[in-house]
């Protein structure tokens, strides 16, 4: 927790003596976001194993789903939050990062770092993701407990881009 000189908690960016900064580095920001992840201008590439976009394997496996394969198997997906796990695991950084880009950096020149960094710590959250493991027989056919990674075509689909309200 961010504290005044004198060991009190700022409890708000109000208390803040740079808050008049942060709000000139952003005032031109209500146009702009940056979005990592799998924004559909990037992630819509398709997979030539399976004939399934990125996008769509990122849903299925952050949410969980299942599906009929055949007449009578079912194919069920548990959910492995892999996005929110990324963010939650990471905010302190991005926090610490537009903090210090007060007044030193443009806001294009931060959401533009902040979304390649982003992009690396889902990348990192989809590989290091453990659990809930693969079944048996998915360990099997792909002979690794990597729950996120089977062709590498999700992983490799992770990007940012920056985009206009």
């Amino acid at each position: 927790m961010l504290k005044r000189k004198s060991g009190k908690p700022i409890k708000s960016a109000k208390d803040i003596q740079a808050h008049k900064q942060l709000e000139e580095t952003f005032k031109d920001g209500k146009n702009a976001s940056v979005k990592v992840g799998f924004p559909a201008s990037k992630s819509a590439t398709m997979s030539e194993q399976d004939g399934v976009t990125a996008l769509s394997k990122a849903i299925w496996n952050n949410f969980g789903t299942s599906f009929k394969v055949g007449k009578k198997k079912v194919v069920r997906i548990p959910k492995r939050p892999f996005m929110s796990v990324a963010f939650a695991s990471n905010v302190k950084k991005y926090r610490k990062m537009i903090a210090k880009s007060i007044g030193k950096t443009s806001q294009k020149q931060l959401l533009s770092q902040l979304g390649a960094i982003g992009e690396g710590d889902v990348k990192k959250t989809i590989v290091d993701f453990k659990n809930p493991p693969n079944s048996d027989a998915t360990e099997k056919r792909k002979g690794t407990n990597d729950p996120l990674i089977d062709s590498s075509h999700m992983v490799g689909s992770v990007s940012w881009a920056l985009e206009a309200k």
